[in-house]
């Protein structure tokens, strides 16, 4: 056989077999695609994990700006509430507070100022 004859009995050997299998219904399985598919599913399913790891990376770090944020005020009201209690406790303050209300020691006599200038 020469070289095109060759080819040429190939061609027909395809086209008869082909031919046939199309008939029957029978394929052959491409395991070289199906890998591929396979492949690409595989790398799919790990670029949704790696991409949902991130995601949750970084919820979970903006939540700990946040709680952070929160932990500084927090401290800051501490601080606060601490002077103030401080200052609640102290008798010169309270004594104040008596008088301002209109409360006098006992022996003491209150005394009323009215008609004077505003300032």
């Amino acid at each position: 056989m020469r070289g095109g004859a060759k080819y040429e009995a190939m061609a027909a050997y395809e086209y008869s077999h082909n031919g046939a299998r199309a008939a029957t219904g029978h394929t052959r399985i491409r395991w070289d695609r199906l890998g591929r598919i396979a492949m690409l599913c595989v790398l799919g399913a790990l670029l949704f994990l790696y991409i949902h790891a991130g995601v949750s990376l970084l919820s979970s770090w903006q939540e700990s700006n946040r709680t952070s944020a929160s932990v500084g005020a927090m401290r800051l009201q501490y601080r606060q509430l601490e002077a103030e209690r401080s200052q609640l406790q102290s008798s010169a303050w309270i004594e104040m507070q008596a008088r301002r209300l209109g409360m006098v020691f006992p022996g003491e006599r209150q005394y009323f100022v009215r008609g004077l200038p505003d300032n």
